[in-house]
């Protein structure tokens, strides 16, 4: 048996543990199971996996490790957690929402373990089926189905329609063992609704990390999801978003990844009535032999939507990394107004980027624009700043975190932005880490990389 049946074996094999008490989920898991059959594993002649190496997932194998204990884990969250959003706390531990252990009140905001009927009322039931692995028949991303089948427990986040939300909300997903972990989540912005998210993915080990979010975003609603990828460069992530913006809705999603030794984004996002806004915004640094995929589709389904997308990559040592962007246009979906752009900084000549811009457009009256770049530092900057008196290493430091701070600047709370630029310039040579450090004023934050 090869490496794949073998990888179906095991998701069968699993499944047959789990169970729902929510009808209506059951069926959608067994039939997921079904069409796992008709989608089979992904392989490299597909052009969305042509560069990604499968072995990573393939040769992975649950063990009987023991997970950390709760006050280990307890101590990781007071680590992790950041003081702006202390109050508004989510936690998820190897896939599983942990109300226990997180720490969350508000009156607009309503979090609920979407897997469990004694913890939803009618409207929540209402959402979860809206949004819970809706449109499965048409499914056709394998892992996705995968974490539908396997996913054992989730929460729903949802907005109360005409409510602002002052504080920002964390979510920390921890992954403390070696396992094949499924993360879901569902978030649903109400009607004129806003709130800000930041999402944390951290753990210890050797795992497999396969998450899913679902979200949607009713007639006027605002959200911004910050995502911070920073699992142990012994891991393997995969990560799937999947969000639907209805009239006047605006968007904000900025992915941040800075660690797994193999990670893969999945960005779906689709703007399904007119005026709906959507800004995608990406950095990933990546060293050693790490390898960073990215795969961003903006669906504009209606006419009078615009989207923007801006990815920024950072590559040191033998790294690789993927941009597989497009914007797809719909044949009645005129008077759009879409971007997309992809820079890439090679710090070594041994670093790789597949970088693949593309544009789809059935429609005759739109504004689309694409881009790539891929090159290494200017060595006219570099001789400029060294002649203003800086060591090399300062140049290249000031010229590499002025790349990257444009994205970490739209992060709104100063712990995250301290944070994510700690996180991508610790990858960098010892030199250039001090001075990287005292830029962004890291040295200021307590979550400090540089021992």
């Amino acid at each position: 048996m090869n490496q794949e049946l073998e990888f179906e074996e095991k998701i069968i094999r699993a499944s047959s543990k789990l169970a729902s008490d929510l009808r209506f989920i059951q069926d959608r898991k067994q039939l997921a199971l079904a069409k796992l059959k008709d989608l089979k594993f992904p392989n490299k002649k597909e052009e969305d996996w042509k560069y990604f190496k499968f072995s990573d997932i393939l040769d992975f194998e649950d063990s009987a490790s023991e997970a950390l204990s709760e006050t280990e884990i307890a101590s990781l969250i007071n680590k992790y957690v950041y003081e702006e959003t202390s109050s508004q706390l989510i936690v998820t531990v190897d896939g599983n929402y942990r109300k226990d252990l997180s720490n969350f009140n508000s009156e607009i905001i309503v979090v609920a373990n979407f897997n469990r009927a004694d913890e939803l009322d009618s409207e929540l039931k209402s959402i979860t089926e809206d949004l819970f692995a809706s449109g499965l028949e048409q499914e056709s991303s394998y892992f996705k189905t995968v974490n539908t089948v396997l996913m054992d427990n989730g929460f729903l986040l949802k907005i109360k329609a005409n409510s602002h939300s002052d504080k920002a909300v964390q979510v920390l997903h921890i992954s403390t063992k070696n396992n094949f972990n499924q993360i879901r989540s569902l978030i649903h912005a109400g009607k004129n609704s806003s709130a800000n998210l930041i999402v944390n993915y951290i753990g210890v080990g050797r795992y497999l990390t396969n998450a899913v979010i679902e979200t949607k975003l009713e007639a006027g609603a605002q959200l911004k999801l910050n995502k911070i990828q920073n699992d142990s460069h012994q891991a393997t992530s995969l990560y799937q978003l999947n969000a639907s913006l209805m009239r006047d809705s605006d968007f904000e999603f900025n992915s941040f990844s800075f660690g797994a030794l193999s990670s893969r984004d999945d960005i779906n996002i689709d703007l399904r009535e007119e005026a709906a806004s959507a800004q995608v915004n990406g950095l990933y640094v990546v060293n050693q032999d790490r390898k960073s995929h990215h795969k961003v589709c903006i669906n504009h389904l209606a006419a009078h939507t615009e989207s923007q997308q801006l990815f920024k990559g950072l590559l040191q040592d033998q790294a690789r990394a993927e941009f597989n962007g497009l914007i797809d246009v719909a044949r009645d979906a005129q008077k759009i107004n879409a971007e997309q752009l992809n820079n890439n900084l090679l710090l070594s000549k041994h670093a790789h980027i597949d970088s693949r811009p593309q544009l789809n457009i059935l429609a005759d009256d739109v504004k689309c624009a694409h881009g790539s770049t891929v090159g290494m530092l200017d060595p006219e900057e570099l001789f400029y700043l060294q002649s203003r008196g800086l060591t090399e290493a300062e140049a290249k430091a000031i010229l590499t975190y002025s790349f990257c701070q444009e994205i970490i600047n739209k992060i709104d709370i100063e712990s995250g932005r301290n944070y994510a630029s700690n996180l991508a310039f610790s990858s960098l040579g010892s030199s250039d880490n001090k001075v990287l450090a005292s830029l962004a004023g890291n040295t200021k934050f307590k979550h400090s990389r540089y021992d």
